[in-house]
């Protein structure tokens, strides 16, 4: 009776470390694409959400146009 638990409870912690290491894959996945802009990939200046990604030009104050 005991060695079917110990059975039931390996094939517990095999199932749960195999969910973990796909889980970190995931993980280390998104954590790449979350760096991604236009600037160092392929994708529009459009699909940039903010932060340093969008460099506008700043609005100068001084002199004019003569």
């Amino acid at each position: 009776m005991l060695r079917a638990g110990n059975a039931a409870l390996r094939q517990q912690v095999s199932a749960l470390e195999d969910a973990n290491d796909v889980m970190v894959r995931r993980i280390v996945e998104l954590e790449k694409k979350s760096g991604r802009n236009s600037q160092n990939s392929s994708m529009a200046p459009s699909s940039d959400t903010g932060g340093e990604s969008c460099k506008a030009e700043p609005y100068r104050v001084g002199r004019g146009h003569d």
